[in-house]
């Protein structure tokens, strides 16, 4: 299965994109991430190898939880 994201808000400048590829060689996805001209990130990730991701789940970086604190 192949999914399509398009990402908007801060995301340019915070490692967003780095993140997401970390994430992604977790869940054993494969695919691209880019940033648009509009500011924005595509994301397109194609699963590998299927696996029950129910229980996976992240807090995101470290910058997303002091910005949560």
């Amino acid at each position: 299965m192949v999914r399509y994201y398009l990402v908007k808000g801060r995301v340019q400048g915070v490692g967003f994109r780095w993140f997401v590829q970390r994430e992604a060689a977790e869940l054993e996805l494969r695919g691209w991430v880019r940033n648009t001209d509009a500011g924005h990130v595509e994301v397109v990730a194609r699963v590998v190898r299927q696996r029950d991701t129910r229980d996976h789940h992240t807090n995101g970086t470290r910058r997303d939880r002091e910005h949560e604190a």
